[in-house]
């Protein structure tokens, strides 16, 4: 799957059951995008590895900055937005029925908080059914174990740079230390 263009399947927003294209979220705006496939998180034990994912990401903001997730607007690319200094988008997908996870067990990360905007509730989706459109079978669709979950990198040109388990985030800094450039070791010529 590495180097290979991420297929889309449907997913549905946890805060409001609307069903939405994977690759909607997936904007060709500059910036990786860390989808974190959280897997059935209606069981403690791998709620418990979300939280500690959100920890780790939480303590090495300084090198994979996040940059938050704006709604797509219809008929507009959206990417005129302000930018923050991040380089990547995090994007969650649960395995759980909707209806046993409530929105606010997840950890603040995945869920953020602008003084302005309040809650930020798209950036969790779930492998399930829509009242409308069926189920989009997205975690069969990308091969993962919808018990445990994963991580994947995709990049910007929204092929497939890094997978990982959800333990793996000092992989995933790995994997970006070794991508990116640090402005400040530029020389001048």
């Amino acid at each position: 799957m590495f180097g290979q263009r991420l297929p889309s399947f449907q997913v549905i927003n946890h805060s409001d059951a609307r069903s939405w294209q994977v690759a909607k979220w997936l904007r060709s705006d500059g910036l990786f995008h860390i989808l974190l496939f959280a897997g059935d998180v209606s069981q403690p034990s791998q709620m418990d590895r979300v939280r500690h994912f959100a920890t780790e990401m939480t303590s090495r903001s300084h090198i994979i900055p996040l940059q938050p997730r704006q709604l797509p607007v219809h008929g507009s690319d959206n990417q005129s937005s302000e930018r923050r200094g991040g380089i990547a988008h995090l994007l969650t997908i649960h395995s759980a029925p909707r209806e046993r996870v409530e929105i606010h067990d997840f950890p603040p990360l995945l869920i953020p908080y602008d003084e302005e905007l309040g809650y930020n509730y798209n950036g969790i989706f779930v492998d399930g059914e829509s009242y409308y459109e069926g189920h989009g079978h997205a975690y069969e669709g990308y091969g993962i174990d919808p018990a445990k979950g994963c991580m994947v990198v995709v990049r910007p040109d929204q092929h497939i740079a890094w997978i990982g388990k959800l333990d793996d985030v000092q992989e995933l800094e790995a994997y970006f230390t070794r991508i990116l450039v640090d402005p400040s070791d530029r020389t001048s010529s």
